[in-house]
């Protein structure tokens, strides 16, 4: 496993639950890739990324989230809780911030 970076899943009714913490890097980007496909997979009309923990989100890793959002209905919601500064400056630097709500 991956000692530096976590993501998971869980899926509930139409909401999925996605935790990352960590780096997420390109070490960490397969893992993030598969999760993200979990999300996609499960098709729900809310996607909720806990971001507490998560210490940084290289561009790359954007790049991942706006793919999986494109993959998402066009109506389904992303909110992003408890995001760092850092980590909203970094998602706000693209268009992935303009498409997605910052909660927590």
């Amino acid at each position: 496993g991956l000692q530096h970076f976590t993501a998971t899943v869980t899926v509930d009714k139409g909401k999925a639950t996605l935790v990352l913490a960590g780096d997420a890097d390109h070490v960490s980007l397969p893992h993030l890739r598969a999760k993200l496909q979990e999300v996609i997979d499960a098709q729900p009309s809310t996607l909720v990324i806990r971001a507490k923990d998560l210490q940084r989100v290289t561009p790359a890793a954007i790049r991942a989230l706006i793919f999986a959002k494109q993959k998402l209905s066009t109506d389904a919601e992303v909110q992003i809780a408890g995001a760092s500064q850092a980590v909203k400056d970094a998602l706000n630097a693209t268009e992935f911030g303009e498409s997605v709500t910052f909660v927590g």
